[in-house]
C-alpha cells in the first residue's frame, strides 16, 4: 500500500509478486540472518 500512496514509479505499477521478490530477501535477512559483529 505504501508504494501506491507515494506513487513513485516504477514501484507503484509493479505487481505484488515482483515487489515481494525484490524486497523479500532483504526482509528475510534482517529477520533471520547473521547480524555480524
Amino acid at each position: 500500500m505504501f508504494r501506491h500512496v507515494l506513487g513513485i514509479e516504477p514501484h507503484a505499477s509493479l505487481p505484488r509478486e515482483r515487489i515481494v521478490a525484490i524486497v523479500g530477501p532483504t526482509v528475510q535477512h534482517y529477520l533471520t540472518g547473521d547480524l555480524g559483529g
